[in-house]
């Protein structure tokens, strides 16, 4: 019997800087192109929030995924509809049933809007969370943005 080869995940270039200034978090190599874009917006989100040193690096990989299911789900919908209609060999309406999209889309949307709410990034939970760097200045959480931006290598 031979040992089946796994495939390497090759290491991603996406990074941020937490509010101590070093570099962490590589974005998963698992994101789809949806999930990396939201990868990367959410990083500056929370960076500039200064919520970034709260957060887990898998809720905000559950998070994006959850950005993709909804995603795909939504374009689905939006080109199929939101309903299945099924015939009978005359041609007549047999049936109307949601499609499985439609629950799929709501899953994923109770779960990100469940992340929001837990990282303080909805409004009315933003009141709730305190922010690592309350005596920051908007000043230096741009500086700290825009040093973020730029210490990304070229994809």
């Amino acid at each position: 019997m031979t040992k089946k080869k796994t495939k390497k995940l090759s290491k991603p270039k996406t990074r941020a800087i937490n509010a101590t200034g070093s570099v962490t978090w590589d974005c998963p190599s698992i994101l789809g192109e949806d999930g990396r874009g939201e990868w990367d917006r959410m990083l500056g989100r929370l960076l500039f929030t200064g919520r970034l040193d709260n957060i887990e690096p898998t809720a905000l990989l559950t998070y994006c995924r959850a950005f993709e299911t909804w995603t795909r789900a939504e374009a689905w919908i939006n080109e199929n509809g939101l309903v299945a209609i099924t015939r009978n060999d005359k041609g007549e309406v047999k049936g109307v049933a949601a499609v499985p999209h439609v629950a799929i889309s709501a899953r994923a949307a109770a779960q990100m809007r469940q992340f929001l709410t837990d990282c303080g990034l909805t409004p009315a939970s933003s009141a709730k969370i305190e922010t690592v760097n309350q005596e920051e200045s908007i000043d230096d959480k741009r500086n700290r943005l825009i040093t973020a931006i730029l210490s990304k290598p070229n994809a």
